[in-house]
Parts: structure tokens; sequence; C-alpha cells
């Protein structure tokens, strides 16, 4: 099984240091795991890149019978069954994995390169878009995920022959911001597009109101509106436990199977921001207004009128 030994020959040394990505992370670090095991896991590497992947299944269950709840193990486990063509046994392993540390992002990863190696590119998608709201994944890792999900998006699209031409999704959101707003940046790659806007005759370095549009090709981000509001909650509580005396405040306004209104806070008086999302057969569609400091009640009501009567034509 030249395909999954390849794509997973390219992340298991990150199994011997919680990944190279997650040393960049600003999360506690993990116990250290004593020599022998450390000894155990190289080992079991060094069967990996020899291609002996059936001694490598043997010493791995041999280890798991004695440390059975071992997460490590238990990935290496995994992979010596993906590597050796045994696809059922080894998302059995990463299963087990996931629920034994489910905020570990790894398994999400390696279960995403078993899913993608067999051509199940919208499983694979999902897991590794799991990976990316781990709380132990960086940023740097996050990027390099999001890269192999654009990958993984090409496969699938030649595999179906489906492309989807996203030319003409600047012009989709039809959002009155009257004459007082200009557009000062936008980008896209085919796989997401963003735009930002804030009032004229403010600089880049002036504390502002600003409005962010954003779509996600449906492929590149899968999940719903209310997955999309968990993540990004969750996220931002990340943040907030970097900043001393700071408190989050969230609240939905309005849910829907296929759009959410809601507004996060911080206090006292830092932020507030108020997110419209909504889900098509195309994508997911966000419009952000953010809001320096507090906001009145006449000025929130206004923003939410505003969201609210954003027109999607697609």
């Amino acid at each position: 099984m030249k395909n999954i030994s390849k794509v997973l020959g390219l992340v298991i040394a990150l199994i011997l240091a919680a990944g190279q990505f997650c040393m960049a992370a600003e999360t506690p670090a993990a116990p250290a795991k004593p020599s022998t095991e450390v000894k155990a896991v190289e080992s079991l590497q060094k069967l990996y890149e020899e291609g002996n992947f059936t001694k490598m299944i043997e010493d791995s269950s041999a280890a798991l019978k004695k440390n059975p709840n071992d997460y490590d193990l238990l990935c290496m486990l995994g992979i010596g069954y993906g590597a050796n063509g045994e696809m059922a046994k080894a998302e059995e392993t990463f299963n087990t994995a996931i629920k034994l540390q489910p905020n570990e992002w790894r398994a999400y990863t390696f279960m995403a390169d078993t899913k993608r190696a067999q051509k199940n590119y919208k499983d694979a998608i999902a897991y590794y878009n799991k990976a990316l709201v781990s709380p132990t994944l960086s940023k740097e890792g996050g990027d390099y995920y999001k890269g192999l999900i654009k990958e993984t998006i090409k496969e699938q699209q030649a595999a179906n022959a489906d492309t989807t031409d996203l030319s003409a999704i600047k012009n989709s959101i039809n959002l009155n911001l009257g004459t007082t707003w200009e557009r000062i940046s936008q980008e896209g790659d085919g796989y997401e597009w963003i735009a930002l806007y804030r009032p004229k005759g403010k600089t880049a370095e002036e504390m502002s109101d600003f409005v962010t549009v954003q779509f996600l090709q449906k492929d590149f981000y899968p999940s719903s509106v209310k997955d999309r509001y968990d993540s990004h909650i969750t996220a931002l509580k990340d943040i907030v436990k970097t900043l001393p005396d700071a408190k989050l405040d969230t609240k939905i306004i309005s849910e829907k199977p296929t759009e959410i209104i809601y507004e996060w806070t911080l206090a006292p008086g830092m932020d507030t921001e108020i997110v419209r999302a909504v889900k098509t057969n195309k994508g997911l569609y966000q419009v952000y207004y953010t809001h320096p400091g507090k906001i009145s009640d006449e000025e929130k009501a206004q923003w939410l009128n505003t969201l609210k009567s954003a027109e999607i034509k697609e």
C-alpha cells in the first residue's frame, strides 16, 4: 500500500514529541514520557521506515497489552495497520485513540490520511477539519493542514471531474454599507474568498469599525453553521485565557438549520462583534461586523438589520 505509506510517512515523526507543529503551540506541555516508552516508539518508527509493517503491528500490539491506554502506541499501531493495507483495523485503532484523547489532534490527521488514501475525500476533509479545531494544534500546524485540505479537494475534484468556479462569489453577497464605507482588500484562492471593509478616511493604524465578508467553498468547509459558531467561540476562549481580567460574553441571537446570527463581547469594553453565517449548496457565507469598544443598543439594532438584510445571490 504505497499510497498510505507515503501519506502517513509525512507525519509519523510527529508522534515522538507531540508533533513538530505542536511544539510551537501556546498550550501546557504534556508530561514527559518515560525513556522506555520513548524508546519503544522510536523502535516502532524504525520498523516503519524499514517497511517492516508486520513486525511493527506485532510490537505495537505487545506494548499495548502492558499500556492499553497509551495514545502514542495506539497511533503507531494504526499507522502500521494502514501501511500494511489493513484499513478497517487502522480506522478502528485511530477511533480508539480519538475516544481516549478527543482534544488531541494527531489521531484525527492519521484518520484523515487513511481516508484520503482510500479516496474517501469527503471523510478525509471532515477529519482534517476536526484536527483544525483541536486546542493542542498550533497556528503553524493549522496552516499546514489547511494546505492538505486544499490538496485533498483538488484530488476530489479531479476524481469527480467537478470544478467549482468561484469567480462570481465576490458579487454574490449584496451588502448595503452605503457610501461612507470602502472595500480595502479582497483575496481568494478558489476555496475561500474574503473581503475587508472600513469607513472611508480611516487608516490601518486607526482603531475603527470594520466589516468582513467571507466565503468558504463547501468541500473546504463541509460543517454546519452551528459547528462554525462552536469553533469560533472556542478560538476566542483560548485567546481570552491569555488576557488578564478579560471576560467573554456570547449570545446566539437567532438560529436555523442553515443560518445563525450571534454576537460576542470582550469585557471590559474591548471589542464587540456581530456575525451572520449562512450555509448554501455552494458553501458557507459569513459577514462580521466588528466594533472596538462598547456598542449602543441603537447601533447594534442597525447593524443587525444590515447583516440580516444582506442578500445572497448564487
